[in-house]
């Protein structure tokens, strides 16, 4: 089973806020590098950043799962 992309969907959640990746940094307790990071697919988060992220994003950390076809990841 491949594992759902979660690049795009920090991205799309970052701006649809109207956060910078330094912003996003900031509230997360990360470096900026680690959202390019993360938003480019150069690396792939661990639970640690991964809930940080999402609770900086004000979302469940599943909400940054890009899945489709419907898929739960």
């Amino acid at each position: 089973m491949e594992l759902p992309a979660v690049e795009p969907k920090i991205r799309k959640l970052r701006e649809s806020k109207g956060l910078t990746q330094e912003e996003l940094a900031a509230r997360a307790g990360v470096t900026r590098k680690t959202i390019w990071n993360l938003e480019t697919g150069t690396t792939l988060p661990n639970l640690s950043v991964l809930l940080a992220i999402a609770a900086a994003l004000g979302v469940v950390w599943s909400a940054l799962y890009e899945v489709k076809g419907g898929e739960k990841p």
